[in-house]
């Protein structure tokens, strides 16, 4: 997170504000505790660690010390300029190079130090035609430095993927060969072959947070970036028949911010609804959340693990307000919750491809007055709005009937009994990429429920309630695997 951000706002009259001095005691807590500077010592060799992306460079300066422990003596960091943004990725690094030697230049001259690096650039410079004469200032520069640049292990996909112990299995299936069954290899680097997606990478696990932060980090991933006003997160609430969806920027997501939108945005505007259907995210699980929802007459139901088709409705509005924010926000989609407002409006004046009719319409019972539009019967409208739900009504128990007859021709109806033996999909959560086993078990069926979910005995007593789409019987499955602990696993 950028704690200075807040404090480099131009074109606007600055104001100390609650964020500011929550970032103000940010910035001192970063600097007053580890990692801390510390003295170089110039009888122990030195390390470069730079690195470059599309905004920026950025270079530290480190040694290790007695017991192998990294202490950083010096950073520094600048963005990138207008010219420089259009470099590719190769020249970017050697820029950030070229940039950290100069600017530790007094701790590095005259002694052997180490660059590390996420490529090897030094090695791409070396070899390259020189046309311009940047890159020859860059050479000179370097040559009288006594350098010697490494590949960072972290971006070293192939090694860590030979070093994995899960994937060390897949390596000496393949031996010699380049393919064996769905796996192969790419460029040195292991993947796996999908009939119905593209061909996937298999993560290491040393890298699978790092993926997966890079893969959220933006809007396409779902995720939302920091804005100046501390927004990272969106709350939103959809009327399962209207299609009208509620929606606030918020940078926190606990369990009191939660019951607070819920008052406010929904119940205030809207009135208690009959039911709410929230994920199993603790927030919506918090005793708080269930005391308003008993207190309001609100029936309070929660998705099944790892079935966010429970919840489609939902999950599909976040993907198209986010198609909507992108065509309005600034390249870096910092300023997203500036036009959420602006991107509801646009969906909820948009006539919906289950009702065929705006979110609007539906809830006040007229089409909405945009510019250049003046409705004259508007009297006559709101007359037809008994009509218009029945219409809106008719067509989502249609639309409805149709998907759900789509989706069971997917998955040809089992009969479960109670005491069967079952096993469960396991390829959810983190590491899904990196598991053989999809099936795991067998556990016994405890309970039948009526809304296609099995709730299953795991251990000690302990039951977990699972959808169908994720059941086989035990028998079905030919791989005889051990019953592997599912509590543990993120819900």
């Amino acid at each position: 997170m950028n704690f200075t951000a807040p404090f480099r706002i131009k074109d606007t009259k600055f104001e100390w504000t609650r964020l500011c001095e929550d970032s103000f005691h940010k910035i001192i807590e970063q600097l007053t505790n580890p990692p801390l500077l510390a003295y170089p010592d110039f009888t122990k060799p030195s390390h470069l660690a730079t690195d470059a992306s599309g905004v920026g460079i950025a270079g530290v300066l480190f040694q290790y010390d007695e017991q192998n422990n990294e202490k950083v003596v010096a950073y520094a960091s600048r963005n990138l300029k207008p010219s420089e943004r259009n470099y590719p990725a190769l020249k970017l690094e050697c820029l950030a190079i070229v940039w950290a030697v100069e600017q530790f230049r007094p701790y590095l001259y005259g002694r052997k130090f180490r660059v590390v690096s996420d490529h090897n650039p030094l090695a791409y410079l070396d070899n390259m035609k020189i046309k311009s004469t940047r890159i020859k200032k860059w050479r000179l520069m370097l040559a009288e430095m006594e350098v010697n640049c490494v590949e960072d292990d972290k971006m070293n996909l192939a090694k860590l993927q030979r070093e994995d112990q899960d994937l060390k299995k897949i390596f000496h299936k393949l031996g010699d060969k380049s393919e064996f069954g769905r796996y192969f290899l790419k460029g040195n680097v292991l993947c796996k072959k999908y009939k119905k997606y593209q061909d996937k990478i298999l993560v290491p696990k040393k890298l699978v947070e790092s993926v997966l932060s890079t893969c959220h980090d933006g809007l396409s991933g779902g995720h939302l970036e920091i804005h100046v006003n501390g927004f990272d997160h969106v709350v939103i609430f959809t009327d399962y028949l209207s299609k009208w969806a509620e929606a606030l920027p918020t940078d926190r997501i606990n369990a009191k911010t939660i019951a607070k939108i819920l008052i406010n945005l929904v119940i205030n505007r809207h009135s208690a609804r009959g039911k709410l259907l929230s994920d199993q995210g603790r927030q919506f699980l918090a005793a708080l959340v269930k005391e308003i929802c008993e207190y309001m007459k609100i029936k309070k139901l929660s998705t099944t693990p790892y079935h966010a088709e429970c919840n489609g409705q939902t999950e599909r509005f976040n993907k198209t307000i986010c198609q909507i924010l992108f065509t309005y926000c600034n390249d870096h989609l910092s300023d997203w919750d500036e036009f959420l407002d602006i991107a509801l409006f646009a969906y909820r004046v948009s006539p919906h491809e289950t009702t065929l009719k705006s979110p609007f319409k539906l809830l006040y019972g007229r089409n909405p007055r945009l510019p250049g539009e003046l409705s004259k019967n508007v009297d006559v409208q709101v007359q037809n709005f008994d009509r218009i739900w029945k219409e809106a009504t008719k067509r989502m128990k249609k639309v409805n009937k149709n998907r759900k007859a789509k989706y069971n021709a997917k998955f040809p109806g089992v009969k479960f009994n109670v005491n069967d033996k079952v096993r469960f999909d396991s390829r959810q959560g983190l590491t899904h990429k990196l598991r053989n086993d999809k099936w795991t078990g067998p556990f016994k069926v405890f309970k039948v429920m009526d809304n296609n979910n099995l709730e299953l005995e795991i251990a000690n007593g302990k039951t977990k309630i699972v959808h169908v789409n994720k059941i086989k019987h035990a028998e079905e499955s030919r791989d005889e695997v051990k019953p592997k602990s599912i509590l543990k696993s993120k819900n």
